[in-house]
């Protein structure tokens, strides 16, 4: 019982560390937004943003996608509109709205391919094979 009750208390110490950690996280990431005036810095917090709050908060999540798109086609960055759309195929497949989830990594691979990210064409490729493999399509 003893022992029981020790694991208990390390795994809230534990947890409550790694909350604090994503929290202060949170809060650097906004904080870079409202002080730079470079807008494809922006655009890669809003999809760092989406990361934090992928699986917490899917609101904020589906925000700072918007906000990313938004901005990255605004000011023609097409690695950041890459990242988001790639982001967007990640959040759809989270619904469960798989055509949804394969059409923005198609839109994702296309810009990659487009700017040579070489990198990116195989993540790209990598979840446009999830998706098929998800759906049953081997």
């Amino acid at each position: 019982m003893k022992f029981t009750l020790q694991y208990i208390i390390f795994l809230f110490f534990i947890l409550n560390t790694w909350y604090c950690h994503a929290q202060q996280r949170i809060d650097s990431l906004e904080k870079v937004i409202t002080i730079t005036r470079v807008d494809t810095i922006k655009v890669n917090v809003f999809n760092e943003l989406f990361l934090e709050y992928e699986f917490e908060d899917t609101l904020k999540a589906e925000e700072c996608l918007s906000k990313a798109l938004e901005l990255s086609k605004k000011i023609g960055y097409k690695k950041g509109l890459a990242t988001t759309y790639n982001f967007l195929g990640y959040y759809a497949e989270d619904n469960g709205n798989l055509s949804e989830a394969l059409k923005n990594h198609i839109l994702s691979l296309k810009i990659r391919e487009e700017i040579k990210d070489k990198k990116g064409i195989a993540d790209s490729y990598s979840n446009i094979g999830n998706i098929y493999s998800n759906q049953g399509n081997y």
